[in-house]
């Protein structure tokens, strides 16, 4: 096809990769973690992505976690990465204590783009689509 896949496996307990799919006529990137704790090579990996779909299940304050991205380690992974749209998946359906359950996606959002510098910061939805070519 007309498709270059590269697979980097991930920190989680169960065994999973992240994804960098690169259409080789434009060049248009898209890399996805999968599920995934932070470790070293996730920013060379998403490098210069189109968007970049990123697992983040944890608020800021949780860094290093086995298994989950924090709001904090996805937008400085997309700021040093250079990333033109960074989208927000495996988000979590309820808060943990403390955050106000009736805004806590905007919270999240709003870590994540204090970290992520000027790049632009979605949530994922259900049936979103995204045309990598306009961003």
């Amino acid at each position: 096809g007309p498709f270059s896949v590269t697979f980097m496996k991930t920190i989680h307990p169960v065994v999973c990769y992240a994804m960098r799919i690169v259409e080789r006529e434009t060049g248009q990137i898209l890399v996805f973690t999968g599920d995934t704790g932070y470790f070293d090579g996730l920013e060379e990996f998403t490098k210069g992505a189109d968007l970049f779909l990123a697992d983040v299940y944890l608020y800021e304050g949780n860094e290093n976690h086995i298994a989950h991205l924090t709001s904090k380690e996805a937008g400085l992974i997309a700021a040093t990465a250079g990333v033109k749209k960074l989208v927000l998946t495996h988000i979590p359906p309820l808060p943990p204590e403390g955050i106000d359950p009736e805004n806590h996606l905007d919270i999240l959002k709003k870590e994540t783009e204090k970290y992520a510098v000027g790049v632009p910061v979605e949530l994922a939805k259900p049936h979103k689509s995204w045309d990598l070519g306009a961003l």
